[in-house]
């Protein structure tokens, strides 16, 4: 299990209680012991002496008219397989933040580093901490030093002037004379304004000469911003600039995977399959839609034949439009660029399966009434021929028709029957796309024209988990559309997002229960919008003889990757109900500033 990783508790049997006895007393941790003299002397020394080079740096820089930033930036080491007592580190009233944590595996154990920020005119106030140490006047009631588990868990004091002490990524990605794009994490401390914190930052890069995006993410006491920088500049920023957090880079978009050749991404794919590792499961993502074509190397372990199903055998189990198989990748594998970027092994803990519901083209389309019939056929069907399988169906299958201001349809309580097993006992967990909102006459009245386009019939479904879009890309890398933005901001709804908005109120359930990652859409300088791959996701092509890649975007890419997290938390809790499951997501859900915002909710 991973660090910080922990499993919910489902409580079974019965209870038992038990008198409770408290445990006595408690350690400071693995914290090295010292010599208190020579410990405190050391520090001291280190400190007087980066104050004294960090001061004349600042006077050299004044000297030859050279921007300089206001405090300093300094970098505290724990001695390896050994604590660091990393909170002691902040004084929020002082001004001193602790900027980030980093961990690098010695022979020793885990050594561990944290930068501090020291504005100006409290360089004092670690030194005093250390004379406090060391005066025996301070001692404790209880005979200890003052401030012994701090003191004595700093091995050494640096200089945080090094890229490498704000990167929190592979050090083989900071980017040399080449300038790349990366994310720069500001501090953005409660009592300054956000505004002013970029402002300045913006003025500096231009100053500098570093290419930027406006758009920022906000999170609690940090900011982030999108830059185009060479390690040259990266150091300069650091110099210039006192709300640096951290660094990292920027996650590569579609187009950088999309424009290359198949050749080439053939080559991606065969590294992702050499460190994939395909566990044995019965849990599948059984995906409603047009087929899928399972040809396709990433998908060859994990969907057979045998678990590709269609309502009508004579429509062949084939993709009739493409739009299967690019679920199939989300659905698959989630974030695809994540796991091709990577360098380390991955384990697939699911499978799929196709369950065909739409016919191809040649054929003529099926009436809307017998929409929730053949639904419930095709499940029937893929469920005999598996009935072992612990299934999470997926399907972004959706229709204007039926939609009533979330008034039950024939298709929606046929879904809502089959996930409640009121025919049959089983209890089934539908993952539902909420619908997209498509016209270019929409798009410019975005966010209102969503608020006015309500959820799509099957997805006013009570038992439904029906998912809708926000989206976080905001990035546009191709240097053609560098006069383009993103049209939704970073954490807002995603454009192509319908919702439940104009539906009666107090009569129906608030849909959609969840929103995941769905896209944005571009802005051309005339106005006219439209979708682009750098705001869209990686997915799996239907066609690998041309592509190995393709696109995917909306509710229905928002509904592979909440039905991928369904799969994992089935994969983890094999005995928990669909219930529960959904449960789960649902109840783990937040709001993000930027929805609340554009919501207006209280």
């Amino acid at each position: 299990m991973a660090e910080n990783e922990y499993f919910h508790i489902f409580l079974k049997d019965s209870k038992n209680a038990i008198p409770f006895s408290q445990i006595p007393g408690g350690g400071s941790g693995n914290i090295p012991q010292r010599d208190r003299k020579t410990h405190s002397e050391y520090l001291t020394s280190r400190f007087i002496a980066i104050w004294k080079e960090q001061a004349d740096l600042k006077s050299e820089r004044i000297a030859a008219s050279i921007p300089t930033k206001d405090g300093f930036y300094i970098q505290f080491k724990g001695k390896a397989g050994c604590e660091l007592v990393t909170k002691s580190l902040e004084n929020i009233k002082k001004g001193i933040r602790l900027l980030n944590i980093k961990t690098i595996e010695q022979t020793e154990g885990e050594e561990t580093f944290a930068t501090v920020y020291v504005p100006k005119g409290q360089t004092d106030f670690f030194l005093k901490k250390i004379r406090d140490y060391a005066d025996p006047a301070k001692d404790t009631d209880k005979g200890n030093f003052k401030n012994q588990p701090l003191v004595n868990s700093i091995e050494d004091i640096l200089i945080a002037s090094q890229l490498e002490s704000f990167w929190q990524d592979s050090a083989e990605l900071i980017p040399s004379e080449v300038a790349n794009w990366c994310e720069v994490w500001l501090l953005y401390p409660e009592n300054i304004n956000k505004g002013d914190v970029i402002t300045k930052f913006f003025d500096i890069c231009i100053a500098i000469g570093i290419e930027f995006k406006r758009e920022s993410l906000h999170f609690p006491e940090r900011l982030i911003v999108l830059i185009k920088a060479d390690r040259k500049n990266l150091k300069e920023l650091i110099e210039r600039c006192d709300n640096i957090a951290e660094f990292r880079k920027a996650q590569d978009t579609a187009s950088f995977w999309t424009s290359q050749s198949n050749l080439e991404q053939l080559e991606w794919v065969k590294d992702l399959i050499s460190r994939m590792k395909v566990v044995d499961s019965i849990v599948v993502i059984s995906i409603l839609d047009s087929g899928i074509n399972n040809g396709h190397l990433l998908l060859q372990p994990i969907l057979s034949d045998k678990d590709c199903h269609a309502y009508n055998s004579e429509w062949g189990i084939h993709d009739n439009d493409e739009h299967g198989t690019l679920m199939s990748g989300i659905a698959a594998y989630d974030n695809l660029v994540e796991k091709l970027s990577s360098s380390l092994p991955i384990e697939i803990m699911h499978k799929l399966e196709s369950i065909k519901i739409l016919p191809p083209k040649t054929v003529s389309e099926n009436p809307y009434e017998h929409w929730g019939a053949i639904t419930a056929q095709a499940i029937s069907n893929a469920e005999i021929s598996n009935p072992d399988y612990k299934r999470v169906f997926c399907m972004a299958v959706t229709s204007s028709m039926g939609t009533d201001n979330g008034r039950p349809s024939s298709w929606s309580a046929e879904i809502d029957t089959l996930a409640s097993g009121a025919d049959d006992g089983i209890s089934r967990l539908f993952v539902i796309s909420a619908g997209n909102v498509k016209t270019q006459e929409d798009w410019l009245l975005y966010p209102e024209s969503n608020k006015d386009n309500p959820i799509q019939s099957p997805a006013q479904s009570w038992n439904a988990l029906t998912v809708g879009a926000y989206t976080k890309k905001i990035q546009i890398n191709e240097e053609k559309y560098k006069l383009y933005r993103a049209l939704a901001s970073a954490d807002s709804l995603s454009p192509y997002s319908t919702t439940s908005f104009s539906w009666e109120d107090h009569k129906w359930p608030i849909k959609p229960d969840i929103v995941m990652e769905g896209g944005n859409l571009a802005v051309a300088p005339d106005g006219f919008i439209a979708n682009h791959e750098d705001l869209s996701s990686l997915t799996i092509s239907a066609k690998p003889t041309k592509n190995q890649f393709d696109i995917i975007n909306g509710t229905s890419e928002a509904t592979a990757h909440a039905s991928w997290l369904a799969g994992q938390l089935q994969v983890r809790y094999p005995e928990a109900w669909p219930e529960t499951i959904r449960g789960l997501i649902v109840h783990s859900a937040d709001w993000s500033k930027e929805l609340i915002s554009q919501f207006n909710i209280d």
